[in-house]
């Protein structure tokens, strides 16, 4: 079994934090995204869009996208869970999941990708989406920054998958150059998982 990753992409980072916590080892191929290594021949027969990570199984079958990529980890590990132990803690935590991805990461990712000058590599740039990007992220933060006060978590009782989503997503503002301590709840919570030992 291997895993192709890019360390430090935000994708990357979140199933990284999610093997952390379950304490989970494997072995690793670095695909260096800023050198195009994602286009390259041999990697589009893995990831056909291109995409990282990619978990390869010792059958020779390719999984991409970090939820089913999570799915499949917590049917192999199935402690600590973090993604649900009854049908409604599973539906639950893959609601707040996909909305901290989607809400939350996803707009704060866009924004730093069509702002930052050295991703320019990677994509056209546009600046209006850029902007358009940040608001919808303040936006985000203003709702998840109510959601969050007085919760320990994300959603249930625990750490789960959603946590780790909305974790990656306010580390990455430093990168999109938004300011994380306008956010008093989320700021808080935010100091507060670092000590966690998957972030760490």
């Amino acid at each position: 079994m291997k895993l192709y990753t890019t360390q430090g992409a935000p994708n990357p980072q979140r199933l990284d934090f999610f093997l952390a916590e379950k304490e989970i080892v494997i072995d690793r191929e670095e695909v260096t995204l800023m050198e195009r290594a994602h286009d390259a021949e041999d990697f589009r027969k893995l990831s056909p869009f291109g995409l990282v990570p990619v978990l390869i199984l010792d059958n020779g079958q390719s999984i991409t996208e970090v939820e089913a990529i999570c799915r499949y980890f917590d049917e192999v590990v199935p402690q600590p869970n973090l993604l649900g132990s009854n049908p409604e803690e599973k539906a639950l935590i893959g609601m707040w999941s996909r909305l901290t991805e989607l809400q939350l990461l996803n707009p704060i990712a866009q924004t730093f990708r069509h702002s930052h000058p050295k991703m320019n590599v990677l994509q056209e740039q546009i600046e209006a989406y850029a902007d358009l990007s940040r608001r919808n992220a303040m936006k985000s933060l203003d709702l998840f920054e109510r959601h969050m006060q007085g919760r320990e978590f994300v959603v249930a009782d625990r750490f789960t998958l959603a946590d780790i989503n909305m974790f990656v997503a306010l580390r990455m503002m430093k990168l999109a150059r938004m300011e994380l301590s306008s956010w008093v709840t989320l700021h808080a919570w935010f100091t507060s998982q670092r000590e966690r030992h998957c972030f760490a």
